[in-house]
């Protein structure tokens, strides 16, 4: 597995923790429902928008140069999985 491979799993993997175990609860709402949530793994900071590119280009502003990893919130967004995006 190359680094960036490597590094690419890591976001995806601590993304999958940092939504499940802090976020879901309490984002997984009838208000947010379809919505997309862009997460950092590393300060667990985030951005919802209804629009995925808006959430990643909000959160990158505070987060410059960081990948974020995302995912759609509802009821089967676990089933769907996320995606890393980097720009």
């Amino acid at each position: 597995m190359s680094t960036d491979q490597a590094l690419v799993s890591e976001v995806v993997r601590r993304g999958k923790a940092v939504y499940q175990e802090k976020l879901r609860a309490t984002l997984d709402t009838p208000e947010n429902f379809r919505k997309s949530v862009a997460i950092d793994p590393d300060s667990e900071d985030y951005e919802i928008d209804a629009d995925l590119l808006t959430a990643v280009a909000c959160l990158r502003e505070r987060h410059p140069d960081k990948l974020s990893y995302t995912v759609r919130i509802g009821a089967s967004a676990h089933l769907r999985g996320g995606r890393v995006v980097k720009k």
